[in-house]
C-alpha cells in the first residue's frame, strides 16, 4: 500500500517511499527514540549508513534542531528520495546525502553518532521470503551473499577506527543478534543488547 500511495508514516512524520527504499518499520521508530534518549541534545553530527528513504536521519534532525547529519546509501534513487524528504521537511540545510557502498568504505564521513540497519538476509533464503517483500522491497537493502553479519562487522571496524565517533546503534534481526553480540564481545567492545517493545532482541548500542 505504501508503494502505491508513495509515502509511509514514521514516528510523527510521513516520508516518500518507492521500490528503491524499504518501507519503514515500527521497530525502527523505536531505534530513533533510543538514540534521542541516549545521546546529548546539543550539536551532534549523525551518520546513517544504508539510509534508504532517510526516515531515520530526517526524524532525528526534526526532533533535535541542533543536530546535523549524513545519509549514505549505495542506491542513487534511494538517495534522491531521502533528499526529497529532507527538502519537504526542511532538514536539507542540515543534511548531506552520499552514494557509497558500505563494504568499500575505508573511512567514515565526519560525525559523532553512527547508525545502521544494514542488509543481513542471506540470498539463499530468498525463496522462503514473503512474496510481498521480495516483489516490492529493494533487494540491495535486504540481502547479502552469505555472511549475515558482513555489514555489521565492517561498520563496527570503521567505527572503532574513528576517534570522533562515540556511539554506534545497530538495528538487527533477532535470528542474528546473539551471534553479533558474541562477535563484539570477543573483541572486548562495550556492546549492549536492547529489546524492542515486543520483547524481541532488536538493537545493539556500542559505546566507546
Amino acid at each position: 500500500i505504501q508503494c502505491i500511495v508513495g509515502h509511509a508514516y514514521f514516528h510523527k512524520y510521513h516520508f516518500r517511499v518507492n521500490d528503491s527504499t524499504l518501507i519503514p518499520r515500527p521497530e525502527t521508530e523505536e531505534l530513533c527514540q533510543l538514540i534521542l534518549s541516549n545521546c546529548p541534545t546539543e550539536n551532534l553530527k549523525i551518520c546513517d549508513l544504508g539510509t534508504g528513504s532517510g526516515c531515520i536521519l530526517n526524524t532525528l534532525l526534526l526532533e533535535n534542531k541542533s543536530w546535523t547529519g549524513i545519509g549514505v546509501d549505495i542506491d542513487k534513487t534511494a538517495l534522491e528520495t531521502a533528499s526529497q524528504n529532507a527538502i519537504f521537511w526542511d532538514t536539507i540545510n542540515r543534511s548531506q546525502w552520499l552514494q557509497m557502498d558500505i563494504l568499500d568504505m575505508n573511512i567514515l564521513p565526519q560525525g559523532n553518532i553512527l547508525i545502521s540497519n544494514p542488509p543481513y538476509i542471506p540470498i539463499k533464503e530468498l525463496a522462503q521470503m514473503d512474496k510481498n517483500v521480495v516483489a516490492y522491497e529493494p533487494h540491495l537493502a535486504l540481502f547479502v551473499e552469505d555472511d549475515p553479519l558482513i555489514h555489521y562487522k565492517k561498520i563496527n571496524a570503521l567505527f572503532q577506527g574513528d576517534d570522533n565517533y562515540t556511539d554506534l546503534f545497530f538495528e538487527c534481526h533477532q535470528d542474528y543478534i546473539d551471534d553479533l553480540i558474541a562477535f563484539l564481545l570477543t573483541t572486548n567492545i562495550n556492546a549492549k543488547k536492547i529489546e524492542d517493545l515486543s520483547k524481541n532482541p532488536r538493537f545493539i548500542h556500542i559505546k566507546k
